[in-house]
């Protein structure tokens, strides 16, 4: 129950910056999915912190590419290396990974634009929940694992005790693509498999407003001020919009369900 996987954990954005929240407020290791090279993973995740000699023991990095032939595979290798080190103990994955085209109408679809996006929107999340949910605890297994007296939950109140979490970031549906609703669906149906097998955790898709990244540079200046109500954020605050969601779930009232930084719930 102390490892936390991120999918998307070293673009500057919210799963880079929420892996950052972890090492400092929880004592869970970080299992870090990127693209880039591991070493760069590292330094992005580490750089500017005076703790970066402790925390670099806590952080697993992997390099995966959803945009090829072999993700599939390496995410089993990275979940096989994960069960070996740290046993079967994932508390909360997390995939943020994802990429924008702005279209405004199914006029504008792009059929090469559309499946790079599915690969990285929806595909992406579902093999990497195909590979590290085997790793989640069931809530027998959960319950055995702190019964005992000395027993410190290594979450820290970023989860309640007892719960576990897979978590995509998902859009409110509105472009002429299906990407959205496919990760919502995904989000859905993974949540009656996990209640089915009795695991620890529940599934959620979650909205996080609008963050200032690279991302979404192409729709908002990084120089307009953020708006809470408007759900416009730098990275960090949108994290802590995410943590506030993240402990406040349950697990009847919230799996398979689609949150905003709010908390409320998002019609799709």
């Amino acid at each position: 129950m102390n490892i936390a996987v991120i999918l998307g954990s070293s673009s500057g954005g919210i799963g880079s910056h929420l892996a950052q929240h972890i090492l400092r407020s929880t004592a869970l290791q970080v299992v870090a999915l990127s693209s880039r090279p591991t070493s760069q993973t590292l330094d992005a995740l580490l750089s500017g912190s005076s703790n970066s000699s402790q925390w670099k023991d806590r952080v697993i990095p992997f390099q995966v590419d959803a945009l090829s032939g072999s993700f599939d595979a390496q995410l089993q290798k990275a979940a096989r290396d994960v069960e070996q080190a740290l046993g079967k103990n994932v508390r909360l994955i997390v995939c943020s990974s994802g990429i924008l085209h702005p279209e405004k109408s199914i006029s504008q679809i792009d059929p090469a634009h559309s499946i790079e996006s599915y690969k990285l929107n929806t595909l992406s999340h579902l093999l990497t929940y195909k590979h590290f949910t085997p790793l989640i605890p069931t809530i027998k297994q959960f319950e055995t694992k702190s019964s005992s007296d000395n027993f410190e939950d290594p979450a820290k109140g970023l989860l309640k005790p007892g719960l576990g979490a897979c978590v995509s970031l998902s859009a409110r549906v509105g472009t002429g693509t299906p990407i959205d609703p496919a990760v919502n669906q995904t989000i859905k149906t993974l949540n009656l498999e996990l209640k089915n097998k009795k695991s620890s955790a529940i599934s959620l898709a979650y909205h996080p407003g609008t963050t200032k990244t690279t991302l979404s540079s192409p729709f908002i200046s990084s120089s307009t001020p953020s708006s809470r109500s408007k759900g416009l954020f730098e990275p960090t605050e949108a994290v802590e919009e995410l943590v506030n969601v993240l402990s406040g779930l349950e697990r009847e009232k919230d799996g398979g369900g689609f949150r905003d930084w709010k908390g409320d719930e998002v019609p799709w």
